[in-house]
Parts: structure tokens; sequence; C-alpha cells
């Protein structure tokens, strides 16, 4: 059974409700988290804690670290700055998964679970981690149309081509080639050269065999990329929580948690959410259905009448803190 590892400096108020329904949907998973100071408390959840400062001397790292600049228009550069704490934030990003693979070989791992650490588990990964290593053509799930792994990891050695290729990349080329090269000065909002672009590079150089984590189903169950965007044609409320899209959700008597696909017109069963974005309440709804289901048992179908909708009322505006809490404390109407 392969580890499950996340990757997280900070202790966000989201992490001990991720945590908590892991250890209810994946209770004999091996789980590192690979942060700071301020979340060993993991070690409560039974998850073994390693500080990402340490991994810092690799000769690798240091030469990337050396070369590395932020590199973005003027509005990605601002939201850049804000997002930095201890570590500039999309310099983090891009040697986290240096870090990771650092982390596998020192403890000999083949394979692993990766995820963002705001993502809920709702079932238990053993039987779709059987599936995804009878797959001859298969690297990685990618989140994303950047193709970034999320999820299973069958083939390590992605993460060295992708440190080679940013490496490559900042040894080569100056700021200006990079910002002229993606077009930077043609968009609008914030964009800038960050891991996703980088590993979408990577995947194209390489030609890896990434399905995509939302678009793909597996056993007949998909992940959610994005509680608060709609990626694809998922059934929305018709309103906004701040400028995000909520999808609708719904339950069947087991609690199993569905999406609609609008476009088949049926009802698909998730393994997991991404939380981004959502208010800790959200967690806290979202955490009470899940350990009130059965993470064993896998449906094969279900009929458009054998679910029932987390309701929303349309008519009050979705912003208001008060309004969210009633958002996800009752079912239906």
């Amino acid at each position: 059974m392969a580890p499950l590892i996340f990757i997280h400096y900070g202790n966000p108020f989201y992490l001990k409700y991720v945590l908590e329904s892991i250890q209810f949907t994946n209770p004999n998973r091996e789980c590192h988290l690979i942060g700071d100071a301020s979340n060993k408390w993991v070690t409560d959840f039974g998850w073994k804690h390693f500080l990402f400062k340490d991994y810092l001397n690799d000769d690798s790292i240091k030469e990337f670290r050396s070369l590395y600049k932020p590199i973005g228009n003027k509005e990605w550069l601002k939201v850049n700055k804000a997002k930095t704490g201890e570590y500039d934030w999309t310099e983090f990003n891009f040697i986290k998964f240096k870090v990771l693979r650092n982390h596998c070989q020192n403890l000999g791992f083949q394979n692993i679970w990766y995820f963002d650490s705001d993502l809920f588990l709702l079932k238990d990964l053993e039987v779709l981690e059987n599936e995804l290593n009878s797959l001859s053509k298969f690297d990685f799930l990618g989140y994303h149309k950047f193709s970034i792994p999320q999820g299973y990891i069958k083939n390590l050695a992605i993460l060295d081509k992708f440190h080679e290729n940013i490496i490559e990349v900042y040894s080569n080329s100056d700021e200006e080639s990079i910002f002229r090269e993606h077009g930077f000065q043609y968009l609008s909002g914030p964009f800038g050269y960050t891991m996703m672009r980088a590993f979408f590079q990577t995947s194209e150089k390489n030609n890896f065999n990434a399905p995509r984590i939302g678009s793909t189903k597996i056993l007949n169950y998909s992940f959610d990329e994005c509680w608060a965007q709609n990626r694809f044609n998922h059934a929305t409320y018709t309103f906004m929580y701040q400028h995000y899209t909520l999808k609708k959700y719904f339950i069947d008597k087991f609690n199993n948690i569905y999406i609609k696909n609008l476009g088949l017109k049926e009802y698909e069963p998730l393994w997991g959410i991404n939380m981004s974005w959502i208010p800790e309440v959200g967690y806290k709804r979202i955490l009470k259905v899940i350990k009130s289901s059965e993470p064993t048992q896998f449906i094969d179908g279900i009929k458009n009448n054998a679910v029932k909708q987390l309701y929303i009322p349309p008519d009050v505006p979705v912003y208001k803190p008060s309004f969210f809490k009633l958002l996800l404390l009752n079912y239906s109407k």
C-alpha cells in the first residue's frame, strides 16, 4: 500500500478537518506531512512529520534557488508577494517536488499518493490503487489542464524530469524571454511563470501519461478538482460565492457524495473533493457527511431519483458568512 504525502508550511484551519477525513476513510494507510514546526501536531493523528527545511541542502535544490526569480506581470507579482511567508510562494512550489522525490528515495518508496493539503478523501484508496497499478501506460494522475501530479504517482522519475526542466529554463533563458514566451504582456489579470506552467512544459516534452484527475472516471468514480470552480459541465448554483461558482453536491441514502454531469445527464460518485477557497463551515459540513458514510462501499450506478441535493437557498447572497453557514447545514428543502 503506497503512503500518502502532503507538503505544506503553516497551520491553516482546514488541515485538521482534512486529516480527520483521511483518518476515517483510509485508517490503515501510512501518512506523511513534510512541513514546519507549526504543524508538528499532525502526529496526534498518527501522521509522520518531517521538516521541509531539512531537505534544502540538496545540491540541485541549491542550484535552482540560486537561479530563481519570480517572473510574471505586475498583478501576478503582487499576488505572489502576498502569498509569500517563510518562503517565496512560487519558489516553494517549484522546489517541493524535488523535496518530495528526495523524501521518497530516502525511504525507498516506489509509488505514492500525493495531494494538496485541502483535499477531502471520501473513499478508501486501496481499490483505486490496485486499478491504477494494473495500467501498463500510466505515470501519474494529473490535476488541471497543466497536468500537475495530484493523486497517485506511479512513476516517481517524473519529479526528476520536472526539476531538471526548471533548472534548464532558468539557466538558459533570461527573465524577459520567459515573460514574452508565455505572452504575459498580453494577459489581463495575474499571470506568471509558475510550477503549473513548468509542469505542463515538462509533461509535453517527456510525453507523460497522466489522465486528468477531474475528468477521468475510474471504477465509475471521479475526483472533484475544485468545489468552487466548474471546470467541466456540472450542475452549479445560479449565484456565486465571492467570485467562485459552487457546484451542486448530491447525497444518496448511504451518504455517498455526487456531482451531476449535465452532458451525460448522470450523477458521478466522488473519490475526493478539493476544498480550495471554501470557508470552515464547508469543511465541517462535508466532514459530517463523510463520517456518516461507508468508505469501503462502492456504488456501481445510481438512479437519478436516488439522491438528494445539498440545498442552498438561491435568493440569499452567498457571500454573507451567516448565509454560508445556512448553505451547508441543510440537506434539502
